[in-house]
């Protein structure tokens, strides 16, 4: 028997969260193929299979030459040379989305290690970007400020 309200009250919101899930998978089991979010499970394919960064580029290629380096391996959807905010300069990399896996596949094969504007460039698939603590605004890092204490000494 539980004699606390709160943890009775917990129990019951979770079981019928679960009972709201199982009927939702009893309803979806004739369609057609539903979504992954609306059962909670989580897709087979990689998210970004057609996605590729690219490496170690010139500072002077463009985005329409990295679109047309790419373009003899298939259907180019975006190419974007990362370009620095404060200086408006490349950073020396940049990401190209390929319309299907295959031709992402292929120009990774084709290109990893060839020239493009004058430098090797290093082609692989793009990961999702890590997730990064924020930091504050009043460029404080935490610890010590340092300093030489001062205080009275006499």
């Amino acid at each position: 028997m539980c004699y606390n309200t709160n943890a009775r009250n917990a129990l019951l919101i979770i079981s019928s969260r679960i009972s709201i899930k199982k009927s939702l998978e009893e309803q979806l089991t004739g369609c057609l193929a539903p979504p992954a979010y609306l059962l909670g499970k989580k897709e087979d394919k990689p998210l970004m299979a057609n996605k590729l960064f690219v490496g170690s580029l010139s500072y002077s290629v463009t985005d329409d030459q990295l679109d047309e380096a790419f373009a003899p391996f298939g259907t180019v959807v975006s190419a974007k040379v990362i370009m620095d905010r404060e200086t408006g300069r490349s950073k020396g990399f940049g990401f190209v989305e390929m319309s299907s896996d295959e031709e992402a596949a292929a120009a990774v094969k084709g290109l990893d290690g060839k020239e493009i504007g004058g430098r090797p460039v290093a082609v692989s698939e793009a990961r999702p970007q890590e997730k990064r603590e924020r930091r504050p605004f009043n460029n404080d890092r935490g610890g010590d400020r340092g300093g030489f204490g001062g205080g009275n000494r006499y």
